[in-house]
């Protein structure tokens, strides 16, 4: 829910979801002879690839901050594993001198991969999670129908000392069938 309240971790979620297109910018612009620094403040300048903060980043680098500590900042901002894989390359790639671009270009296929076996494991475990929602709301609304077909229901239910055990027992199996269930799809999805 935060992500969808807060500019800040939508701003954030954005940039994440565009690192492979920052890596493959990056590996393109290497490609055409530019240094690392010059790749980066043409990748920064594609609205449509960096976010904020990698503008920032590449301002701090034109105003001759070091490359490998800006894309450090830039990746802790993000505070992503996605974002740690493109600052190792970027520091292996200056400490060693390696042929970046196509170090990029293998980050930037790696992510996309990982990409899309996460669309796929949400695609697979959609119908769990529609389960776990119909399992979790099913006794409520069967208590809510019999009490409209018989008022007898709702005064057993909560007068009685057995109709307030039953209930309180199913209340507490259905949250933690739903917890239950949220734990499978959520390690699954991870």
């Amino acid at each position: 829910m935060r992500g969808w309240l807060d500019p800040g971790e939508r701003a954030r979620r954005w940039q994440i979801e565009r690192l492979g297109a920052v890596l493959h910018g990056l590996a393109r612009a290497l490609r055409t002879g530019r240094t690392l620094p010059d790749a980066l403040h043409q990748v920064a300048d594609d609205r449509d690839v960096a976010g904020e903060e990698l503008r920032r980043a590449a301002r701090r680098v034109r105003d001759g901050s070091p490359v490998g500590e800006e894309i450090d900042r830039w990746a802790t901002s993000l505070a992503h594993r996605d974002a740690d894989l493109v600052r190792a390359v970027v520091n292996t790639g200056a400490a060693t001198g390696s042929a970046l671009a196509a170090s990029f270009e293998r980050a930037a296929l790696s992510l996309r991969e990982r990409a899309d076996l996460q669309r796929e494991i949400a695609a697979l475990t959609a119908q769990a999670r529609a389960s776990a929602l119909l399992l979790t709301v099913a006794p409520v609304l069967f208590l809510a129908i019999m009490a409209m077909v018989d008022s007898r229901v709702i005064a057993f239910a909560f007068t009685s000392e057995a109709g307030r055990l039953t209930v309180s027992c199913g209340i507490a199996l259905d949250l933690a069938g739903w917890f239950w269930m949220r734990r499978l799809t959520t390690a699954v999805e991870r």
